[in-house]
């Protein structure tokens, strides 16, 4: 099965936290989940690349505060 076709089904809450001049994984990847998967919020992390999102202050006390609602 695809995840594309698991997306609709999802009930979980999720944030996509991505940059969109990531060179590891395109944003559109990251934008087409959020648009699949009811619900979703994403944010976009400007300039923070691929891994500086988990070390970034701001990133993470927003992943910190999704997680406690």
């Amino acid at each position: 099965m695809d995840s594309a076709d698991l997306a609709p089904r999802m009930d979980t809450p999720l944030l996509v936290l991505h940059d969109p001049e990531d060179r590891e994984m395109p944003f559109e990847e990251g934008a087409e989940v959020a648009t699949r998967w009811p619900g979703a919020i994403l944010r976009r992390a400007e300039r923070l690349g691929h891994l500086r999102i988990l070390r970034d202050p701001e990133c993470v006390a927003e992943a910190v505060g999704f997680l406690e609602t």
